[in-house]
């Protein structure tokens, strides 16, 4: 009969959607798991070569689903080729400041991240930079301490840059 030939089809086109959804939902989750992989390596406490701005994309790729929309990201990348560090070290740091940038920068009109890369003689130099509030003066001797923070209660440790700071 033609009225259950119409359902048949209209269950089975909403069933191919349905199915889109899962799939491209599964593609995002394993990007997610592949980028969290990569960027937390277990190689924590061994010295290697380390692309910055692999590192550097890797950590904004992680925030991508954490604030980062709405955000105008600026790449300023310098010739800096690979550098010798603890890569899960460096990682982390710049998670971390790129999460103190985007708290920042709520309730912000404009929301801009500004990276670059330099050489500056034997050292490799990032500059990350953020529309947000800024800091005010008499915080900025205080903003490495261990549990230091001027955000709301239960919005943060206090421990990120104090983090940074020892790697």
């Amino acid at each position: 009969d033609m009225a259950d030939a119409e359902k048949f089809s209209a269950v089975r086109q909403d069933v191919k959607e349905s199915l889109y959804v899962v799939k491209s939902g599964l593609a995002r989750v394993e990007g997610v798991i592949k980028n969290l992989l990569s960027f937390v390596r277990r190689d924590e406490e061994v010295f290697s070569r380390l692309d910055l701005h692999a590192s550097l994309d890797q950590a904004l790729g992680l925030l991508r689903y954490e604030g980062l929309e709405g955000v105008e990201v600026h790449r300023n990348y310098g010739e800096i080729g690979s550098v010798e560090a603890i890569p899960g070290q460096i990682n982390q740091s710049f998670l971390n400041i790129f999460q103190n940038a985007l708290h920042a920068m709520e309730g912000c009109q404009r929301k801009e991240l500004l990276i670059a890369t330099r050489v500056v003689g034997d050292a490799a130099v990032v500059s990350i930079r953020d529309t947000g509030v800024g800091i005010p003066e008499q915080n900025l001797e205080k903003l490495f301490d261990p549990f230091f923070t001027t955000k709301a209660v239960g919005k943060g440790t206090g421990l990120g840059l104090s983090l940074v700071y020892k790697m």
